[in-house]
């Protein structure tokens, strides 16, 4: 699935984040969110790898598992660059879909 994005020859973290939201929020909303999130020259690419609801998941909520690759056009990505943009996309997820990280 194409998003736009040249690929960058300096290389790219890889992480997931498990993520609580509402049952009724379709997982393409919050892939929308996370591809649109930006943090100067670093951009998203997102995959939901798993969607589940049932067994130690709240009633009225589901659990997404998103794999995220984290890439930046202008230098090589630190592990300090990674949790700064992670954390501020955590914070965008809360505030405009209401998702948390499962098990937080």
């Amino acid at each position: 699935m194409s998003q736009g994005l040249a690929p960058s020859d300096l290389g790219d973290h890889r992480g997931h984040l498990a993520l609580l939201v509402d049952a009724e929020l379709p997982a393409g909303r919050v892939l929308e969110l996370i591809r649109a999130h930006r943090s100067g020259s670093i951009r998203l690419r997102a995959e939901v790898f798993d969607e589940y609801a049932g067994s130690g998941v709240p009633a009225k909520k589901k659990s997404l598992a998103v794999g995220i690759r984290y890439a930046a056009t202008d230098r090589t990505l630190t592990d300090h660059d990674v949790s700064k943009v992670r954390g501020g996309l955590l914070k965008r997820l809360e505030k405009e879909l209401g998702a948390v990280l499962r098990g937080a």
